[in-house]
């Protein structure tokens, strides 16, 4: 069955704390499903927000990995950085509507993995760097708050107005949002990026975000991993059943209900990888990350 184009409803019809979402929702996107061809959607307020919100709310996280490695050879620019930029009022009070409505969702899926997750759930609690695609994001931290509840875990969020409203997300995720970019707090960003990873933070990182290509490993993210101090682990969320978003990545999102398989690869230092070497460390993580990680729609997996 072909997927139907979903109507965007009226900034009118919607209740005011969700006005800000219907503010920065610009783009219409089309929405083709993978696994069952039977489903149907149904057109409601909640399906617009998780449709289009990704596209708005994902694009900050990780800048990108290039700045990554711009500011790890930068040096700090004169006078005090200029502060990131918050949400405020209703803008925070939306958000934690979004954040609860994403909880629920999430919290339906099923969850199905073998030895190579069990051995990671089983390990000694040790701070890791973990590395996964762009269009796997809306599970990023799932599978540490059912399994691993104890975990605290920080990234790295664009600076900008667009990153404000990824940080008040991501903390009604539990995750500490680290402000930054190559253009404001970069340097600064990545130094509080070790050191939060030192204090017994997981650092959550995606390679090929936020311009993609999809699947393209930056060598920021090696450069984070090798001088991280780390155990890295690689992590993709595997979807049977998962509308996907006309974006440049693709991006997922999973029915409500559907199995989810999830997939690891825990490479252990990056000081032990590639022989320290940044541009080696990301042809090998990437074909690693991409063992473990299954699209239909990607003609080299």
């Amino acid at each position: 069955m072909k997927p139907r184009r979903l109507q965007r409803p009226t900034i009118s019809s919607m209740r005011p704390s969700l006005d800000a979402f219907a503010v920065i929702s610009r783009q219409k996107m089309e929405i083709g499903i993978c696994g069952s061809r039977s489903e149907t959607l149904v057109e409601s307020e909640a399906v617009w927000l998780i449709r289009e919100l990704p596209s708005t709310l994902f694009v900050p996280f990780l800048s990108s990995m290039e700045e990554l490695q711009v500011a790890d050879k930068a040096s700090p620019a004169p006078g005090e950085p200029k502060a990131p930029r918050e949400l405020k009022g209703v803008q925070r009070v939306a958000m934690i509507v979004f954040g609860i409505f994403v909880r629920m969702w999430t919290r339906s899926l099923r969850f199905h993995f073998g030895a190579d997750v069990q051995a990671f759930l089983d390990k000694p609690a040790e701070p890791v760097i973990m590395v996964l695609w762009h269009n796997r994001l809306l599970l990023g931290p799932e599978l540490f708050r059912r399994y691993l509840p104890e975990r605290k875990i920080a990234g790295l969020i664009s600076a900008s107005s667009d990153g404000a409203w990824l940080a008040a997300f991501f903390e009604q995720l539990g995750i500490k949002p680290i402000r930054g970019s190559r253009h404001g707090r970069g340097v600064q960003a990545f130094r509080e990026l070790i050191k939060a990873s030192r204090a017994g933070y997981d650092i959550g990182i995606t390679p090929d975000g936020s311009r993609g290509p999809m699947y393209d490993m930056k060598a920021g993210a090696a450069t984070l991993a090798l001088r991280g101090g780390a155990p890295i682990l690689l992590l993709s969320y595997n979807y049977t059943r998962a509308w996907r978003l006309k974006s440049w990545d693709r991006f997922y999102i999973p029915l409500p209900f559907s199995r989810i398989n999830v997939r690891v690869d825990d490479v252990g230092y990056g000081k032990n990888l590639a022989d320290g070497d940044a541009m080696q460390a990301t042809v090998i993580l990437k074909e690693r990350l991409m063992a473990i990680t299954e699209d239909d729609e990607y003609s080299e997996l």
